[in-house]
């Protein structure tokens, strides 16, 4: 039994290292240290938007909407924070028929739309946008209404209308899920955008 005991003790010594061998206490910490700056390095590259490269805006601001000029500081707040590039298509490029559908890789993040409306009112046209919550805010004037997802706004068009008796021209901002949602933003490209299709020839006649 004693020999038993004698050969456990030795063996439990040759496996532990000398005590010149064994880390120091300052030894200790930085290992600790490296350790975590491993962890850190390993959670910064596995959450989204920490790695850096694959989050950048690589896209340039447009400076119209399918031929309607938007400053780019009205465009840029509702638009995402990433992609690779942006594309602006619309069929028409008519007022009262424009439906400009803005893509960022691919991916429809916003669409300026003109349309011609008899008989109906903001309210009626923001409704028919499903992202548009008509409880938030709609003007005194009743003239435009908006929310974080986009808004509907008249527009005086007095030369185009000529073409369209009892009509009055809309304009809508949808603002989609992969856009940004901005309320502040989305007020202002609203405006903007209402504005300069109310200034464009096609309305004023300018240059025509």
């Amino acid at each position: 039994m004693r020999d038993d005991l004698r050969r456990q003790r030795l063996k439990g010594a040759e496996s532990c290292p000398p005590a010149d061998e064994r880390p120091s206490p300052h030894g200790r910490a930085v290992l600790r240290g490296l350790l975590s700056a491993v962890v850190i390095a390993f959670l910064a590259l596995a959450v989204p938007g920490c790695a850096g490269g694959s989050e950048k805006r690589a896209f340039q601001v447009p400076p119209d909407l399918c031929g309607i000029p938007v400053a780019p500081s009205a465009l840029e707040p509702v638009l995402p924070g990433s992609g690779s590039t942006l594309e602006a298509t619309s069929r028409s490029r008519a007022v009262g028929s424009t439906n400009c559908t803005v893509t960022v890789d691919k991916q429809s993040v916003l669409a300026a739309i003109s349309e011609w409306q008899w008989d109906a009112s903001v309210r009626e046209v923001a409704g028919s946008n499903p992202y548009l919550k008509l409880d938030q805010h709609i003007s005194a004037d009743g003239t435009y209404a908006y929310s974080e997802q986009g808004g509907a706004s008249l527009v005086s068009c007095p030369v185009a209308a000529k073409e369209h008796p009892g009509a009055q021209l809309y304009v809508r901002i949808l603002i989609y899920e992969a856009g940004t949602h901005d309320e502040a933003g989305a007020k202002r490209l609203l405006q903007t955008y209402a504005t300069a299709v109310a200034g464009s020839p096609q309305c004023t006649g300018a240059g025509q």
